[in-house]
């Protein structure tokens, strides 16, 4: 069908993205208006290794829960503009900010603050062949918070014993660094460059 008009998510709504993670079918997000205190999370987007399409939206809260992924799962870049992000699943992988393009940077902004929970990973940027110097830069006006899992600014590939680049992940904080279990990883490898700035104490 052909609709006309613009979808809406109000306060308090919540849409949630589940396409079966057995499928190579990612979905896509809905193009919408997304309020103040509307909620989009992931709970799977297919095994295919990239995340939902329209991402490229701002999103009010966005939480990736995404308790059935099967590998590690690249953005691409999409995701821009959020107020509060929370990574609270990842079954043990990673979910992946990386840029698109070998060289191009890319930048994520989350108005609010960032959550990473005991069950999710994040990594903002890793080297493979093809992005082998990929750059993200993750601004978080709000509070770091990490009671758990792990957030690695930069990784990175090995092919054979040659590594490959991971790139740069820079990490800005404009609140606190509020930190109680898990990993936060500035830099996992010698050929990655990471680096965390802060604007308050904590």
């Amino acid at each position: 069908p052909v609709i006309y008009g613009t979808l809406t998510f109000n306060n308090g709504s919540l849409y949630q993205h589940n396409f079966n993670s057995g499928s190579a079918a990612t979905g896509s997000v809905p193009n919408a208006n997304w309020a103040a205190g509307s909620t989009c999370e992931v709970l799977a987007c297919g095994n295919s290794g990239n995340g939902p399409s329209n991402l490229s939206q701002t999103f009010s809260d966005f939480i990736w829960n995404n308790s059935t992924q099967t590998l590690h799962i690249t953005l691409n870049a999409q995701l821009g503009t959020v107020r509060n992000l929370t990574i609270k699943n990842t079954n043990a992988f990673n979910v992946v900010l990386r840029a698109s393009s070998s060289g191009i940077p890319a930048v994520t902004t989350v108005n609010g603050d960032l959550t990473i929970l005991p069950a999710g990973n994040l990594v903002l940027t890793n080297g493979d062949a093809g992005y082998s110097t990929s750059n993200h830069t993750l601004n978080v006006a709000g509070n770091y918070i990490q009671t758990g899992g792990k957030c690695t600014l930069t990784t990175c590939s090995t092919n054979s014993a040659t590594p490959v680049s991971g790139g740069t992940g820079m990490l800005n904080i404009a609140g606190n660094l509020n930190f109680s279990a898990g990993t936060l990883n500035v830099c996992a490898s010698t050929v990655a460059t990471g680096c965390i700035t802060g604007t308050a104490s904590g």
